[in-house]
Order: C-alpha cells, then structure tokens, then sequence
C-alpha cells in the first residue's frame, strides 16, 4: 500500500506542477510575445525577471536561432549550455518540450516557449524552468508518516494479539 500510495501521490503533484509550469509559459509567452516583435531586450529582460520571481520558478532563459542565450535569469546561469540544448531540440521540433531534468544539483521540470514574430524576425525560445525539490521532501515526509502508522498498527495489532491470546490460553 506504500509503495503504491508513493507513486501514485509522485505521480499527482508532477501533474500539479506540469499543469502549473504550463501556466506560466502561458505567462511568459503573452508577457514577453510582444517585447520579441518589437526587440526591447530591455524590457524582455525585466518582464522574465518578474516570471522567475514565481513561487517555485528557477528562472528563465531565451535562446535565438544560433543558440545564443539572449538573456538567463540569474538562479539558472550554470545550466545555461543544457538549456541551450533543449531551446535547440524544441527549434528543430517545431513543439515545445516538457521534462524532468537536473538543474543546479536539483530536480527541475523544464518546458519551452517558442515566439515566432509576425514581422519575420528571427525566432526566440525561451525556457521556463520549475523547481521540484519540493516532490522529494514531501514524499519523505509521507514516508515517515508512512512509517509511523505502520509501527503504531503492528503495535496495536501485536497487542491485541497478547489480549486475546491470554484470555483464550486462560479459559
């Protein structure tokens, strides 16, 4: 029952967070579809800044078509190459891609956004990036609530079993 229980509650909060990251592509896209059109880099910076500012949001980079980072929010800096990578994947695809992937030593949901401006302009990938550390240290937290309710059951069960074994053995 644990062991099935922990997965199955893994597998529900990943759904949370897929649904949640998808949320703030959506976010990313409308905030910053418009800065790309009209190359304010500027304000692309400040409003994807604002979007890494979220709860649970490691940041966020943009990638152009030769893979140069445009910009990379700071807490993400280090896994710039790899995020490249997957700009990169999502360009050659034509889809955005979702993923578990380790990013700063940590678990990371990662999905792409892609913004191809009307005007021709060169296309922008950017790359939204969510913590779930937070997975683990809930599900280690179930695991021990997990494991005290099985102590205290065998408990209880061991000490029925002592009840009912005296009174019968007395009889």
């Amino acid at each position: 029952y644990g062991a099935v229980g922990h997965e199955n509650t893994h597998r529900v909060l990943l759904g949370e967070a897929s649904a949640e990251l998808r949320n703030h592509a959506t976010l990313v896209e409308a905030a910053v579809g418009g800065a790309v059109e009209r190359g304010q880099l500027a304000l692309l910076r400040q409003r994807m800044e604002r979007v890494a500012r979220a709860d649970r949001i490691l940041g966020v980079a943009a990638f152009d078509e030769g893979g140069r980072a445009l910009l990379v929010t700071e807490h993400i800096a280090g896994s710039t190459a790899d995020l490249a990578d997957v700009a990169e994947r999502a360009r050659e695809s034509g889809e955005d891609i979702e993923e578990e992937r380790e990013v700063n030593g940590g678990p990371a949901l990662i999905r792409t956004v892609t913004f191809s401006p009307s005007t021709g302009g060169a296309t922008v990938v950017a790359v939204v990036v969510r913590d779930l550390r937070y997975l683990i240290d809930l599900a280690n937290l179930l695991e021990r609530g997990l494991g005290v309710t099985g102590a205290l059951l065998l408990g209880l069960t061991a000490l029925i079993a002592e009840i009912v074994s005296r009174v019968t053995v007395g009889r």
